[in-house]
């Protein structure tokens, strides 16, 4: 869902649009999406660093689940690399180690989704690793406050809460390879997950090319029973490695996420799986009178993240998983 904070300088913001790359076409969406509006922008043109900038919101139906998916482009327009993140005080929208420059080969483009709940912030700068803060506006995840299955539930559920008189609450992330926007395609890594009443369902895709770099334990999954269920459902585990294990190759990503908010996870393990078709794997929730192997705790989860690592475990991307508020 979407709020309508600032709508009209969103609204404003879309009849002055400057020429999107089709492949990741903000205008498009804008036709598509109900007539939100992008917002869009360029940074002043210094020795270190040119890019451009747009973010964009739409609603998204997620297998009959009303929910909105936000996109974020980048389009590098210097010579130089650019490392960045994106983000709001409290909130990481897009961290990424590098996109080539202009005298480099491609790709010099980044587009990223986001799954959840969505308001527009007009203040979102965009930190670079080597040239500082640059002004930016964003949609970007709002807190949802949820009823935690653990806690006892009385009376009527809470608005966005996943009580039994609500919708199911969605959260997620999918981090696009640049390769694939080269080729004019979308889909890439993504982690989705479904709170229901009684379960949680945790939807995967490491996307065409690559593999997909996550985190079962922060969701309270054991490594057991990930691995059960990634046998079951066909899922090709690749390996573990922590985040840390990436900034020796690349300095300019630890210098990004170093102050955002995936510092702190650097250190936890990740799981790196392959599935080109979106699996979903369902986990109830644990409960006194069942304590099966695939049943999970119903506490809230933990700080997560999660990567694109090309086929020779490189990082390519990295974004955070946005997990709900419970009460």
């Amino acid at each position: 869902m979407i709020t309508k904070t600032s709508m009209a300088a969103v609204c404003l913001a879309a009849f002055a649009s400057p020429a999107f790359s089709s492949l990741c076409d903000l205008n498009a969406q804008d036709e598509e999406d109900g007539g939100y509006g992008h917002v869009h922008g360029e940074s002043r043109s210094t020795p270190r660093t040119h890019f451009r900038w747009g973010s964009d919101v739409d609603d998204y139906d997620l297998r009959g689940i009303r929910t909105s998916r936000a996109w974020y482009y980048i389009e590098n327009l210097h010579d130089k690399k650019l490392a960045f993140n994106w983000r709001k005080p409290g909130v990481e929208i897009i961290v990424r180690n590098a996109l080539h420059g202009r005298s480099y080969d491609p790709p010099y483009e980044d587009c990223q989704k986001r799954y959840g709940t969505f308001g527009f912030e007009a203040t979102a700068p965009i930190w670079t690793s080597n040239d500082g803060r640059k002004p930016a506006s964003a949609y970007v995840p709002i807190d949802q406050t949820l009823v935690s299955p653990a806690a006892p539930f009385e009376g009527d559920a809470p608005s966005g809460g996943n009580g039994s008189n609500s919708e199911p609450a969605v959260f997620g992330t999918e981090l696009v390879h640049p390769d694939e926007l080269q080729e004019g395609r979308y889909e890439g890594a993504r982690v989705i997950l479904v709170y229901r009443d009684d379960a949680l369902e945790l939807e995967l895709a490491s996307g065409p090319r690559g593999y997909l770099g996550f985190q079962p334990e922060a969701l309270h999954i054991s490594e057991k029973q990930f691995l059960a269920a990634a046998k079951e459902h066909g899922i090709k585990v690749v390996g573990t490695r922590k985040l840390q294990d990436f900034f020796e190759t690349y300095e300019s990503f630890s210098e990004v996420v170093e102050e955002g908010v995936l510092a702190g996870v650097e250190n936890t393990q990740f799981w790196f799986v392959d599935t080109s078709e979106n699996v979903v794997l369902e986990f109830p929730y644990r409960t006194d009178t069942m304590a099966a192997f695939t049943a999970i705790s119903p506490e809230p989860p933990s700080k997560s993240a999660i990567l694109l690592v090309n086929e020779d475990m490189q990082l390519i991307s990295a974004g955070p998983l946005e997990a709900p508020f419970f009460q």
